[in-house]
């Protein structure tokens, strides 16, 4: 599929922001994205308050300059902008740091803090699975792993926690987003699959 997503076996047709940098070769959707730039693909039909989101993530570089790559998993998005994510960090060196944030009003805060996952960095070509579990109502419980898809998925949770951002208590669609710091030199191409 050229120049988006298509459409996914649970949830309908796939919005995304620039469909041009999209494109599914059948087995995994592939994402191109230009420093300074962002990328999101959404699920705007499906509409739940529990969730839990599995993907695989894949760089074909790492980011080389001054930045970093940054993705989110969406698991929950009521409106107005408003949105829970389970953030990955990866800078040029490969050190990968996980963590959770919250959006309300346009404005992102953190909820849990991007912390190392012990045993794991990011390199060209290796895939990164995630696993996030978005559950409740006030408060909200929010929990996310990463581990290097050639192992076993850990048995703990890595990064958890409540809130109860009265914006975010209903229930939402799920998406995945991406940005690139502009002072990164190189463009590389995103790959996310088994989602």
């Amino acid at each position: 599929v050229p120049n988006g997503l298509g459409v996914a076996p649970v949830g309908g047709a796939y919005t995304v922001n620039r469909s041009v940098d999209f494109e599914v070769n059948g087995q995994s959707a592939f994402v191109r994205l230009a420093p300074g730039g962002t990328r999101d693909a959404a699920l705007r039909s499906v509409s739940a308050r529990d969730v839990e989101v599995l993907m695989s993530l894949r760089l074909s570089t790492l980011p080389q300059g001054s930045g970093s790559f940054w993705f989110y998993a969406v698991v929950r998005r009521t409106g107005g902008g408003n949105e829970y994510r389970a953030r990955v960090h990866i800078v040029q060196s490969g050190r990968l740091r996980i963590g959770i944030s919250r959006v309300v009003a346009g404005v992102e805060r953190v909820v849990v803090p991007d912390i190392d996952v012990p045993g794991l960095s990011a390199s060209a070509g290796q895939t990164i699975r995630l696993h996030t579990l978005v559950s409740g109502s006030a408060p909200t419980t929010l929990r996310l792993r990463a581990w290097d898809a050639a192992g076993s998925e850990p048995g703990t949770w890595q990064v958890s926690a409540t809130d109860n951002s009265a914006a975010l208590q209903a229930a939402g669609w799920v998406g995945f987003r991406a940005y690139l710091s502009g002072g990164i030199t190189n463009s590389p191409t995103f790959e996310v699959d088994d989602y």
